[in-house]
């Protein structure tokens, strides 16, 4: 099974370091099952997650969840850059 609590990690290690943003690391509780790294910028924020064995994000506006369609760092970061112009 593929770590994403690490990729996760790894994620927010990079990104908490950058003014340009605010950076959120939610540990796994009884209601949220995974770990999770919030992110905002500007009125706009990105969440990051895994669910059924895949990971998703959720940007704003929300509601609803989308495969990151990558397990690499350089995509979840692209993704960043999409959502948080």
């Amino acid at each position: 099974m593929f770590d994403y609590a690490a990729l996760l990690r790894e994620l927010y290690s990079i990104v908490k370091n950058c003014p340009d943003y605010q950076v959120e690391w939610r540990e796994a509780t009884e209601s949220w099952r995974t770990p999770a790294v919030f992110l905002e910028k500007a009125d706009r924020w990105l969440w990051f997650f895994w669910d059924n064995d895949e990971m998703v994000y959720i940007a704003s506006p929300g509601p609803h969840s989308y495969p990151t369609d990558t397990l690499e760092l350089a995509g979840l970061l692209a993704i960043v850059d999409r959502a948080l112009p």
